[in-house]
């Protein structure tokens, strides 16, 4: 149990980097229901389980391939700089707010989420340096950096729910 906590807590800190996942969570929160909202958070929270899990079965040595490291960076620089096309047109179109409000759906903001999550150097640069890092502080066996990576998926699930309530207690 101790092991899950710090895991927890190590999650919980990642948490508070403020970025694209972050706006977008916070701005389907803010445009559509609960439950939509939670749709992203679900999927972030499964990509960050697929993070973890790749991060305990060994990515870092993967990621060391130059010509690896490079398509992935390629491809995440790309899905980033739409999103941000994305959330530019959005704020351009502030005036048209009520006509954007209600076009989410939770398949929709399922796939935006779990897209631009996957696509995240940060998230990988997160959790891949994270796991090497408690490992060897640690000197956790693959067991305890399971029960680790369990705990600190959760804090995924148990901010991103957290952002979504308090927005939409705050539509109230």
């Amino acid at each position: 149990m101790k092991i899950w906590i710090h895991g927890l807590l190590t999650g919980l800190f990642l948490q508070l980097a403020v970025g694209p996942i972050f706006f977008m969570i916070l701005r389907i929160a803010f445009e559509a229901d609960f439950l939509t909202g939670m749709a992203g958070v679900v999927a972030v929270t499964l990509v960050d389980y697929i993070y973890i899990t790749l991060s305990i079965l060994g990515i870092a040595q993967v990621l060391s391939h130059p010509k690896i490291k490079c398509a992935f960076g390629l491809i995440s620089a790309i899905v980033i700089t739409l999103f941000g096309i994305y959330l530019l047109i959005g704020a351009l179109k502030a005036s048209e707010t009520a006509a954007i409000q209600g076009t989410w759906t939770a398949g929709r903001a399922f796939l935006y989420c779990f897209a631009l999550t996957l696509s995240s150097p940060l998230t990988l640069f997160f959790w891949s340096s994270i796991f090497t890092a408690k490992a060897i502080e640690k000197n956790y066996d693959k067991k305890q950096i399971t029960v680790f990576g369990i705990g600190a998926g959760m804090s995924t699930l148990l901010s991103k729910c957290a952002k979504n309530l308090v927005v939409q207690g705050e539509d109230e």
